[in-house]
C-alpha cells in the first residue's frame, strides 16, 4: 500500500509539472506573437511543443529571439534558456571575446591568446572573462561609454552574456532562464540589450583610425617589434 500511495504521489508530481511547463510554454508561445506582432517581426514557428523563433529589423539592428537547450553549469539535467542576440556591425580592430564567466569553457575554447584586462576601476557584479588577438588595438575601441555598457551587461540579474567579434563580424548574445513570458518585461529587456549593442557597434568614424593602428602595428612587426603589451596575468576562471 505504501509503494502504491508512493507511485500516485510521483505520477502526480510529473503530471503536475508537465502540465505547469505545458502552461508555461503556451502563455510563452502567445507573448512572443504579440512582441513579433507588434514589432513588425518574423515569428517562426517551430512545434507545438517547443518555442517559436523572432527574427527581423529591430530599428538599425537585426533582433534574434529563440530557446536553445542545454546542459546545466552542474551537470544534473538540462534547462531551456532564452536567447537575445544581435548581430552588430563589422569592423572591430580585432579578434576578440568578453562574457560572463559562465563562458568560461567556451571562451578558453577560442584559443585567442591575449588576456584582455577589464578596467580595474569598474565595480563589476562579476567581472567577465575576456580575450582578445591583440588586445593592445582594443584601448582605442573601449571608450568610457562601452565600458560602461560592459558593466551593465555583468550586472544583469540570472543572466549571462557573449560578445564575440572579428575584423568581418560581432554578435552581442544574452540569455537567461527568463521564458519572456510577460510582454512588458520583454520589451524592456530587449530595450537594453539593443541599446548597449548600439553603443558596442563600431561607429564609421572609427574604422580609418583603427586601420592607421593597424598598419603602424605591421611596420613594427616587420622590424621585429613586440606592439601589444604582455597581459598574460593570472585571470580567474
Amino acid at each position: 500500500m505504501f509503494w502504491l500511495l508512493l507511485w500516485l504521489l510521483l505520477a502526480a508530481a510529473i503530471l503536475l509539472l508537465t502540465f505547469w511547463t505545458f502552461a508555461i510554454l503556451l502563455k510563452q508561445k502567445s507573448v512572443w506573437a504579440a512582441y513579433a506582432e507588434q514589432n513588425n517581426l518574423k515569428l517562426i514557428k517551430t512545434g507545438l511543443l517547443s518555442s517559436p523563433q523572432i527574427e527581423g529589423p529591430y530599428k538599425d539592428l537585426i533582433l534574434q529571439i529563440f530557446s536553445e537547450r542545454q546542459a546545466m553549469a552542474d551537470g544534473r539535467g538540462q534547462q531551456y534558456r532564452t536567447i537575445i542576440q544581435f548581430p552588430l556591425l563589422p569592423n572591430m580592430p580585432t579578434d576578440g571575446v568578453v562574457a560572463s564567466r559562465y563562458f568560461t569553457p567556451f571562451v578558453e575554447g577560442l584559443g585567442l591568446p591575449k588576456k584582455w584586462v577589464m578596467p580595474k576601476t569598474i565595480k563589476w557584479e562579476e567581472e567577465p572573462i575576456a580575450r582578445a588577438a591583440i588586445s593592445s588595438r582594443l584601448k582605442t575601441y573601449l571608450t568610457e561609454d562601452r565600458i560602461k555598457s560592459l558593466e551593465v551587461l555583468s550586472g544583469f540579474k540570472r543572466a549571462s552574456f557573449v560578445f564575440i567579434f572579428d575584423e568581418s563580424e560581432a554578435f552581442l548574445r544574452v540569455e537567461s532562464a527568463d521564458p519572456l513570458d510577460d510582454i512588458k518585461r520583454m520589451e524592456n529587456i530587449v530595450r537594453k540589450v539593443y541599446a548597449i549593442a548600439n553603443i558596442l557597434c563600431v561607429k564609421e568614424e572609427e574604422v580609418e583610425p583603427f586601420n592607421v593602428i593597424a598598419k603602424r602595428e605591421e611596420r613594427m612587426d616587420r622590424v621585429g617589434v613586440d606592439n601589444d603589451e604582455d597581459e598574460d596575468e593570472d585571470d580567474e576562471a
